[in-house]
């Protein structure tokens, strides 16, 4: 039995984690209540948008793959946008998160390697997308709407 993914919902989904834990981690929060909880979902974010990404790659004819591309290349540069700012010395819990920072860098540069690769599958659809071989032109359509000389 096929496997049915619902990419826009665990799209969705993903990015809503993203954002409210990129909030979070702005916030004053109490490390020993907030830090390993924010390294857990870093990790959970991290496995669930390599998935989605891994299985994209690999579904080169699915419908609106270049739309759901687009989306875990927000994602990604989100989660990256979010571990900078819980790498950064300013912020509140750098220094609980400071065991986790060798992780969160690999995470971080993973992902930034994606998003190299994501934007080239980009560009390549896009190429693939102008290309008109199988389009009708306008002068085809014209041709095809006249009106046959020969009908009575």
């Amino acid at each position: 039995m096929a496997i049915q993914i619902h990419y826009d919902d665990d799209l969705y989904l993903v990015q809503l984690m993203i954002k409210t834990l990129g909030s979070a981690v702005r916030l004053d929060l109490d490390p020993d209540l907030f830090a390993g909880k924010l390294v857990e979902d870093i990790d959970f974010i991290d496995g669930t948008i390599q998935a989605l990404f891994r299985r994209l790659r690999e579904s080169d004819r699915l419908l609106r793959r270049m739309e759901y591309l687009r989306s875990v290349l927000r994602a990604k540069h989100a989660l990256v946008e979010t571990i900078d700012t819980c790498l950064q010395p300013e912020s509140p819990l750098h220094e609980a998160l400071s065991p986790s920072s060798g992780r969160l860098r690999a995470i971080r540069i993973e992902h930034r390697d994606d998003c190299a690769d994501i934007e080239a599958l980009l560009s390549r659809g896009d190429e693939d997308d102008s290309d008109d071989g199988e389009l009708v032109s306008h002068e085809e359509i014209a041709s095809l709407l006249q009106p046959d000389d020969d009908t009575p």
